[in-house]
This record gives structure tokens, C-alpha cells and sequence, in this order.
């Protein structure tokens, strides 16, 4: 069942940063540039954020470098450029979860923390850090577009689920394609 759970959440943060992107690149460069005194400054700069920390934990999920180097490096500084490396790195996460078998998820994967030493943890909370870190700065984002006057989706994991249509439980990753 894990990997059904883990197939759901890819896709449903393959579709949240899709509507998260729309929904910014309407509101236009100025607010998305704009500094506006959140962790990482601007919407941009957080949009960056988070797709070096899932080039990260996917590469820690994966046994892969992905390229990550600092917390706060920008990947891209246009949004057109960024949004189709969000949308081909949401792809690999899709791809990298559906890759997995439960015992898969259950097993520990060994990895470099940032700030220096190893850790060893299971490979389905590394996958788990991901997602709730996504939603993290997705919720900063929609407050800073909010805030610039722009109506926000609703990012919230049930909205996903009534968008494409879910029936119950999911019984097979192969239902969720």
C-alpha cells in the first residue's frame, strides 16, 4: 500500500505545482519577483528553493545527484524556464516513485546531510520530507500571492483527488496514470 500512497502524492504534487505555476506566472514578474520579506525573499526565489530540495531528496531517495549545491541557489531566473525544470523534475519524481516496490519504501538509505556527517533513514520518510516540504513553501507562496492581491486554487491533497476523478481507495499505481 505504500507505494499506491507515494503514487498518489507525486501526482498530486505534480498537479499542485502545475496550478501553483499558472496561478504565478498570471499574476505577473512583478509579484513574482518582488521581495517581499518571506524566508527566501521572493516568490521566484522559493519557486528555486524548492526545486533544488527535491533535486536533493530525490537524489538521496535514488542514490543520484541531481545537482543540488546551496539551500538558496536560483536554477532559474525566469519563470518560463523554471516552470518547464519544475514540470520535467515533477516528471522524474513520478517516475522514481513508481519505480518502487514496498519493501522498497521500508528500506534505509544512507546519505550526506547538508550541514556535514551521514544519516540513515527509511527511504519512505526521505519520499515523505519531500512532499511535506513542497506543501511547506506551497503555502508561502499562495500567502505571498494572496497578499499581492491574486486569488490562489486550492492546493489541498482532496481538491487533487475530486479533480481527476478519484473513486475510494486506489487499488493499483496503474489507476493512478
Amino acid at each position: 500500500m505504500m507505494a499506491v500512497h507515494f503514487a498518489t502524492l507525486a501526482r498530486y504534487n505534480r498537479w499542485a505545482n502545475a496550478l501553483l505555476y499558472a496561478t504565478c506566472e498570471e499574476a505577473g514578474e512583478e509579484v513574482w519577483r518582488s521581495e517581499v520579506g518571506a524566508f527566501y525573499g521572493s516568490v521566484l526565489a522559493t519557486l528555486n528553493h524548492l526545486l533544488v530540495m527535491d533535486r536533493l531528496w530525490l537524489g538521496r531517495v535514488a542514490g543520484r545527484d541531481y545537482g543540488f549545491r546551496k539551500l538558496d541557489e536560483i536554477v532559474h531566473d525566469d519563470l518560463a524556464a523554471l516552470t518547464g525544470a519544475r514540470e520535467e523534475f515533477d516528471e522524474a519524481i513520478v517516475a522514481a516513485v513508481d519505480a518502487l516496490t514496498d519493501a522498497d519504501f521500508a528500506t534505509e538509505v544512507e546519505y550526506v546531510i547538508t550541514g556535514g556527517g551521514t544519516a540513515r533513514e527509511p527511504r519512505w520518510l526521505l519520499l515523505a520530507n519531500l512532499f511535506n516540504h513542497q506543501t511547506h513553501h506551497r503555502g508561502q507562496i499562495t500567502d505571498m500571492l494572496t497578499r499581492a492581491g491574486h486569488e490562489t486554487p486550492s492546493l489541498d491533497l482532496i481538491a487533487f483527488w475530486r479533480a481527476v476523478g478519484g473513486q475510494g481507495a486506489v487499488g493499483s499505481m496503474a489507476e493512478l496514470r
